[in-house]
């Protein structure tokens, strides 16, 4: 797949690689959560009141961490979204790049945006990917669970507020709020500063590493290569064989 002369990955998840995809989620989070306009600093704020309207202490101390970042953000210019990009660029005018490290990320994401590509152009192939990529993982292997759950939150709240609006009970706006509660548990905002204990990004980073050591463990060779169908299988047989283990193991024991 190219866009002007930059060769990207097609939406395929038999194709691009696991290590380019877990950079890719990585500053999709980013976007998401810190952005690099003042646009986004004004959600940030708007989330900051949100939060303090319910007394969501705990959740206000790491969004305000986030404003902070955002604003760093915008002062230096940092576009995730065009880093999330570049982690799907397998070349441009035919040279490879690394993206190993945050940095080269940053440099390969400067390099894209000196070829002319539109924030347009950027957009329309990210949200392509995140669709195709979403629909064929669901397809292949169990749904994110954690994604299901908002959207019966979300729907729930809404049912209870059409609920209030056209026939309300006495203790229906109580449950409206406790609705709103449990959307805002299931979208708690992440820890994104880097240099705090418990933030996403590191654990996210992390995580591949250990995965990456587990397939070492276990005589998997190559698993830095795997694509994103090649990881997800070779987890969820693992997974599949952790819990039939277990099971003999508890059966043996009842006997």
């Amino acid at each position: 797949m190219t866009i002007r002369n930059i060769e990207l990955y097609p939406p395929d998840i038999q194709t691009i690689p696991y290590f380019n995809y877990q950079k890719f989620q990585k500053y999709l989070i980013l976007s998401s959560g810190l952005g690099s306009d003042t646009n986004a600093v004004v959600n940030r704020v708007a989330n900051l009141q949100t939060l303090a309207a319910e007394e969501r202490f705990e959740d206000i101390q790491i969004e305000s961490g986030n404003l902070v970042l955002a604003i760093y953000s915008v002062i230096e210019g940092l576009s995730y979204e065009s880093m999330a990009f570049a982690c799907m660029v397998k070349s441009i005018d035919g040279k490879v790049f690394n993206i190993a490290s945050d940095e080269a990320v940053r440099e390969l994401s400067s390099t894209v945006v000196a070829t002319g590509i539109t924030q347009a152009e950027v957009q329309e192939y990210i949200d392509l990917l995140k669709k195709k990529i979403d629909s064929q993982l669901n397809h292949a292997f169990k749904p994110n669970e954690a994604n299901i759950d908002y959207l019966e939150a979300v729907h729930f709240h809404t049912l209870l507020q059409l609920k209030l609006a056209l026939d309300p009970e006495p203790d229906t706006e109580a449950q409206v709020k406790a609705a709103y509660n449990k959307i805002l548990d299931l979208s708690k905002p992440k820890i994104l500063d880097t240099r705090l204990q418990g933030n996403i990004i590191t654990q996210m980073d992390k995580d591949y590493q250990k995965t990456m050591l587990s397939f070492k463990e276990n005589n998997i060779q190559g698993g830095e290569n795997f694509t994103i169908f090649d990881f997800y299988t070779t987890c969820e047989y693992y997974a599949e064989k952790t819990a039939a283990h277990k099971a003999e193991m508890d059966k043996m024991k009842k006997k």
